[in-house]
């Protein structure tokens, strides 16, 4: 089995002078679930299927698994269901999937290599049975423009059941890939494909390039037989049971870091000092407990001038832990107002200054800025992310202006801080963090002294821009 760097090394290695294409299998590949199963939970829902429809569909499943029951037939049953229905509400129904189901089981391991073969000069397709229903959200989500997929047929707005030519499965999916590279004078022996499938053998043994993610035990087998790169991602696994112990120790570390807190006060008779203290220090116990090590570069530049404005892309629960963490010194920290419920915890930061405000309330947030830009003044810096909230996966939220007013209003330096794998070891929605080395980049200080009202969108697109580079992202 390779490991996921492995993989990305592969894809950095690749050389530059020719033109490829990175083909993605959908489920279990892209994400960790089969979307399917959330489109149907929407469908029942929205009561376009009912109970008998959820009977049938459960058996051909069976019979299909079993091999009772012709593979390709049994992709065409869901379509034959849909025969009558307006391809408007279908989209909306997939949609909702997208939002309630799909998103959170986007793999961030699999958007580091599509990044990856961005940054190479790779165009990246998504190939797979599912329709184009199911995959477009998904696509857009990541970034991804360019779709192979079993199309349906749509006359006056509404479904007739059937499918425009063949289920994009087993061998019609490498004549799909065929098309698509005849079309853009691309070589298969230069291309990549990345599943997760057996069935889908016929392109993996065509492409320059084959990869399984995550693959079932006849592919595993036949990776191995091969000498294959294949590897699992862990990011959305089942926590192991010492992820959960060793996410209750960071959670519990709390305690002796606020005793250490407590005990400070002795000699500075500080309450906000001794709150702030607690806190750095409770962040790095918690890295401790996690075995989580911060893989830094650039730390010189966290130095080169305070007060400064620090802002990081937001992904993970664990980008609480690490900052604080990484800067060390006097600093406040801009964030939601909910962190202030947080049962003893919510009391500390509020004592060490932390300014906590309703993100959804525009007077609320000026007030904000306003006392962020008082703090600065007397000699803190601040951190806060741009973003305003965690990205559902690696892909980089629009930047709100506050962080960038109260730098043109204050004239301290920004310092843009690229986190680029906490998801990994955090995801978002899961109750617990995994070990392992969390990368960091420094970039060097951007000064605010030429700053003005009238260009300040140009400037946050720069910065914003600086850590899509970095991100090996598109905007």
């Amino acid at each position: 089995m390779s490991s996921h760097e492995d993989i990305l090394g592969r894809i950095r290695r690749a050389p530059d002078e020719r033109q490829a294409t990175a083909f993605f299998d959908l489920d279990k590949t892209l994400v960790a679930s089969y979307t399917a199963i959330g489109l149907v939970r929407e469908q029942y829902a929205a009561k376009q299927l009912g109970a008998l429809d959820l009977l049938q569909l459960a058996t051909v499943a069976a019979f299909a698994a079993r091999g009772t029951l012709d593979f390709e037939q049994a992709l065409r049953t869901p379509f034959m269901m849909l025969a009558g229905e307006p391809e408007a509400q279908f989209t909306e129904i997939a949609q909702s999937a997208f939002r309630k189901h799909w998103r959170e089981a986007i793999y961030p391991e699999a958007l580091e290599l599509i990044d990856a073969h961005r940054r190479h000069g790779h165009h990246v397709v998504i190939v797979s049975s599912a329709t184009r229903y199911q995959i477009a959200p998904i696509a857009a989500e990541l970034g991804v423009s360019e779709i192979l997929c079993s199309e349906l047929e749509v006359e006056d707005g509404l479904f007739t059941g059937e499918l425009q030519g063949p289920p994009c499965w087993g061998q019609h999916k490498l004549v799909a890939a065929q098309k698509y590279v005849a079309r853009h004078r691309i070589e298969l022996e230069d291309c990549y494909f990345y599943t997760d499938a057996w069935e889908d053998l016929p392109l993996l043994e065509q492409v320059g390039h084959p990869c399984a993610l995550n693959p079932d035990r006849k592919l595993e087998q036949h990776c191995r037989e091969q000498h294959w790169p294949w590897c699992r991602f862990t990011s959305r696994q089942q926590p192991q049971a010492q992820d959960v112990l060793r996410t209750a120790l960071a959670w519990g570390s709390f305690m002796p870091a606020l005793a250490m807190g407590a005990f400070s006060w002795l000699s500075n008779r500080s309450v906000k000092t001794s709150a702030s203290r607690a806190f750095q220090m409770w962040s790095e116990l918690g890295l401790l407990a996690a075995g989580v090590e911060l893989n830094v570069k650039g730390r010189q530049h966290l130095w080169a001038h305070r007060p400064a404005i620090f802002v990081f892309n937001h992904q993970s629960l664990l980008d609480g832990f690490a900052l604080p963490a990484l800067l060390q010194g006097q600093f406040t920290v801009m964030g939601k107002k909910e962190a202030a419920d947080v049962p003893i915890i919510g009391k500390t930061v509020e004592a060490a200054g932390f300014i906590l405000f309703d993100r959804n309330d525009p007077q609320k947030a000026r007030e904000a800025c306003a006392r962020a830009a008082e703090q600065i003044r007397g000699g803190s810096s601040l951190l806060i992310a741009p973003e305003g909230t965690r990205s559902h996966s690696n892909k980089l939220l629009p930047f709100k202006k506050g962080a960038f007013h109260v730098a043109l209003e204050t004239r301290v330096p920004v310092v843009p801080i690229v986190l680029r794998n906490t998801s990994e070891l955090w995801p978002r929605n899961s109750r617990f963090m995994r070990s392992g080395t969390l990368d960091i980049e420094v970039l060097p200080p951007i000064s605010t002294k030429d700053w003005q009202v009238e260009t300040l969108q140009e400037h946050v697109d720069a910065i914003r821009q600086l850590f899509l580079e970095r991100l090996g992202q598109e905007n």
